[in-house]
């Protein structure tokens, strides 16, 4: 049997109605009238790998369902997110140094800096260390 980079190798020279068959083989299908050699061939393609190596998973599958109808896809949604109101004064004590960050409806305030996220927030403290915030901030503790 030939491998499958192979066989992909080999419907990448096939004319048109070689392209045909071989669709009708693998979908047990008629390939579309209006399909051209360039719309045939990734199909084709693809479907022998899947044969040969299985398809995406079920949760990819609904990863990508989700995506087409919109949904916001699950590893998007950020789990145990604390959020803050507005106005809310966090005090860190770090070497020494106390730092005093206000939360607004958009971003945090330090030193009359804005800033995107608390996590860049906490690198500019450390100097360059990625903390997780809720730790950095002991935020799980106070704020849920």
């Amino acid at each position: 049997m030939t491998s499958v980079l192979q066989e992909v190798l080999e419907v990448n020279k096939m004319p048109i109605e070689a392209l045909r068959k071989k669709y009708k083989e693998l979908f047990n299908a008629e390939a579309p009238l209006t399909a051209s050699r360039r719309q045939l061939i990734p199909k084709i393609t693809y479907q022998l790998q899947v044969l040969a190596f299985g398809g995406i998973s079920s949760s990819a599958q609904r990863m990508i369902d989700d995506l087409n109808q919109g949904k916001t896809p699950v590893y998007a949604q950020r789990k145990n997110r604390i959020t803050l109101p507005a106005g809310t004064l966090i005090v860190k004590e770090y070497r020494g140094e106390t730092y005093k960050i206000k939360v607004t409806d958009e971003d945090f305030i330090l030193n009359g800096i804005h800033y995107s996220s608390l996590a860049k927030i906490a690198r500019f403290i450390t100097g360059g260390t990625n903390w997780n915030v809720q730790r950095f901030f002991k935020l799980s503790e106070t704020a849920q």
